[in-house]
């Protein structure tokens, strides 16, 4: 090795344009990879000590590998926690994939490592900048260093680095529609655990865009966390039923979305519209996910998001078969009953309470835009991105605009337009 060898990779962020917050209910989402990336260059330098130094633009983080081997021996991928202040935590995503190609695959770096995160992609915008940032640095690792996997693969490993060493309960989604995505395509992403059905060409006549509310949001934080909980509650609750009133090959449920629709229409006058923690443990029941974590005194909106998750899901079966035929034969009634799918589901999430009033009022001026056919929140709402199909032929870009004028007055927030697709990821030594 030259002193200064160097690697780089770059991953696309993405629109969650149709399923959101199920992929944890075993879903079927519809993602769309954006034109902004993020990219992680690589520099490798011989010194006496092997170093790890990550930097951004802004910001920088460094530690020998002897020390984090030791902490990775002693206390595993959580440990990593310890080593990070708040304001140092974009680090713990890059050393994280560090930490999961020891853990995993045994690997070590004989030089140190200079990485350099550089993105386009902004955070907490609902847009997966955290996957982002994940992908890119596991691609660049693994291709250089001849780790083989494939996607599926390499997206488990990012989103083992967020759900253990980060300690963010994402589903899988994120980092499958950022390892796997043609550029101008949408991405059905099948969620049991992992899994991708044929990417779908968007028909000629039909565009996506997303615009950033101006509201931040994280996944990490209560709602959404509350949000996955209430699910998971409510499939504890309809499989302690299934064990006494159906027959063995009805239990146990594995994913909430494979509930039949007629056991569901049973069931749902049954089930509790809210659950405390305490009731739900009074109940006898349990939770089979270790990333809830059920908090005191809260109402969990279980029957909501059960209905959330089983609805959804057939909300996209019935996107995906529509836009099939639309790219045989275009039919403006179709074209409308796709976008009223992306307004139901939109007005979804305040049902689980991830909803804000900053996309609300987005999503509304934005269908009054002549060509857009319907629009949603994306990712895990509580903010974030707005994500928007339309009809390129009639879609009026001075009203769009305007429209964008009339939300900036109203909510006093700052918009961002993201057009365009990329296909992620790639790599070059």
């Amino acid at each position: 090795m030259n002193n200064g060898t160097g690697f780089f990779s770059a991953a696309p962020g993405r629109l969650d344009l149709l399923g959101g917050v199920i992929d944890y209910s075993g879903g079927t989402t519809l993602q769309w990879p954006i034109e902004e990336q993020t990219q992680c260059h690589v520099t490798l330098t011989e010194e006496v000590q092997v170093q790890v130094y990550v930097r951004s633009e802004t910001r920088h983080f460094g530690i020998t590998w002897l020390q984090l081997k030791q902490l990775l021996e002693s206390q595993g991928l959580v440990g990593l926690r310890s080593l990070f202040q708040p304001e140092q935590s974009w680090a713990l995503y890059v050393v994280g994939c560090l930490a999961v190609l020891f853990l995993d695959y045994a690997w070590q770096p004989e030089h140190s490592l200079h990485i350099l995160i550089q993105s386009k992609v902004p955070e907490s915008k609902g847009v997966s900048s955290s996957a982002a940032l994940e992908v890119a640095v596991m691609s660049a690792f693994t291709k250089y260093y001849k780790i083989k996997m494939d996607g599926l693969t390499l997206s488990l490993l990012c989103q083992k680095v967020e759900n253990i060493a980060v300690g963010v309960p994402c589903g899988i989604m994120d980092q499958i529609s950022t390892a796997c995505s043609p550029a101008h395509h949408l991405l059905p992403v099948t969620c049991q655990p992992a899994g991708l059905l044929a990417p779908l060409a968007l028909p000629p006549h039909l565009g996506i865009l997303g615009v950033d509310s101006g509201e931040r949001h994280s996944v990490g934080a209560s709602p959404y966390g509350r949000a996955r909980c209430a699910a998971f509650m409510a499939k504890a609750w309809i499989n302690q039923r299934l064990h006494y009133s159906e027959p063995l090959s009805s239990f146990p449920l594995d994913y909430l979305v494979n509930l039949s629709p007629a056991l569901w229409t049973r069931l749902q006058p049954e089930l509790p519209p809210l659950l405390t923690k305490q009731v739900f443990l009074e109940l006898g029941l349990k939770l089979d996910d270790s990333l809830c974590h059920l908090e005191d005194y809260f109402n969990y909106p279980v029957r909501a998001a059960a209905e959330h998750a089983l609805q959804v899901h057939h909300r996209v079966q019935d996107f995906i078969y529509m836009i099939q035929k639309e790219y045989e034969e275009p039919n403006p009634k179709r074209q409308e009953r796709l976008g009223i799918l992306l307004n139901l589901s939109h007005l979804a999430y305040n049902q689980i309470q991830l909803g804000s009033s900053a996309t609300d009022t987005l999503a509304f001026l934005l269908r009054q835009v002549p060509g857009v056919l319907g629009t949603k929140i994306t990712g895990g709402g509580s903010g974030g991105t707005v994500a928007a199909l339309y009809q390129k032929h009639h879609f009026d870009d001075n009203t769009f605009n305007e429209k964008l004028l009339e939300y900036q007055k109203q909510t006093g927030k700052s918009t961002y337009i993201f057009r365009g697709s990329s296909a992620g990821p790639w790599s070059k030594n």
